[in-house]
């Protein structure tokens, strides 16, 4: 039991401290906690799927080739500019919103459309950057039976929650909130696109396309 314990927060950490300032940058993009939480169950429900898909094609993932995967970092580059749309887009309703009822009602609508847009954001990043996340799981998932699933998922959830709850934390110190509310139009795209470059790059899909 305690070697269960030692090797499932050995596996979590081991794979999703890379994330954190990902977790970070959506965390400080997300307005009340609404939209924290949004992230909290975008992270949840990414992590749920790669161990999922770790335990279902534990016989098929090695043979994905790796130029196929790094696919995967165009979508955090998708996201980066859908980002951007989205900002310039809240910054030209906001200029051009004269009515009281009418920009409540806008607001509304946005508020529930970024929820959503980070909800999606969250599971789609989470998935994105933790492709290299199967060479861990797949070996240590195949080393569990019966009640180690549980244990190994309780803890994966234990740890997942105190992520989220740091990182929730962290974003609302003065300094790094004041920072975040001037820069993250700007600093979550460079970010996300910057990681999206990283996964093509180190995949070697771009040297596959461009035949570096």
């Amino acid at each position: 039991m305690v070697s269960l314990i030692i090797s499932s927060f050995a596996a979590y950490i081991s794979t999703e401290i890379d994330d954190f300032i990902s977790l970070i940058l959506l965390m400080g993009s997300a307005a009340g906690k609404k939209e924290k939480i949004a992230v909290c169950l975008g992270k949840y429900a990414g992590l749920i799927i790669i161990c999922g898909a770790s335990i279902l094609m534990a016989n098929y993932i090695s043979r994905i080739r790796p130029e196929f995967a790094g696919f995967l970092g165009l979508i955090p580059i998708v996201l980066a500019f859908v980002q951007i749309v989205n900002s310039v887009k809240a910054k030209f309703q906001n200029n051009q919103t004269d009515e009281l009822d009418e920009r409540k009602a806008a607001e509304e609508k946005m508020n529930n459309s970024r929820s959503i847009f980070i909800f999606v954001s969250s599971v789609i990043i989470t998935l994105a950057s933790g492709f290299d996340n199967f060479a861990v799981y797949i070996p240590f998932f195949t080393t569990l039976k019966g009640w180690g699933f549980l244990v190994c998922a309780l803890i994966f959830l234990f740890l997942q929650t105190l992520v989220c709850i740091f990182s929730a934390k962290v974003v609302n110190i003065g300094p790094v909130k004041k920072f975040l509310n001037r820069s993250q139009n700007i600093l979550t795209p460079v970010v996300f696109i910057l990681l999206g470059i990283y996964i093509l790059f180190q995949k070697g899909t771009l040297k596959w396309i461009f035949g570096w």
